[in-house]
């Protein structure tokens, strides 16, 4: 079914949003702790 695959990819994409988002926060964090 291509709906459901494009709702799986949706969430693939999110995850992968939000875990990019939070690689992001942690290496901003160790910069401003470093500094």
């Amino acid at each position: 079914n291509p709906a459901t695959q494009t709702v799986e990819n949706q969430a693939v994409t999110k995850k992968f949003v939000t875990a990019f988002l939070l690689y992001l926060h942690t290496i901003c964090t160790q910069l401003v702790n470093i500094s």
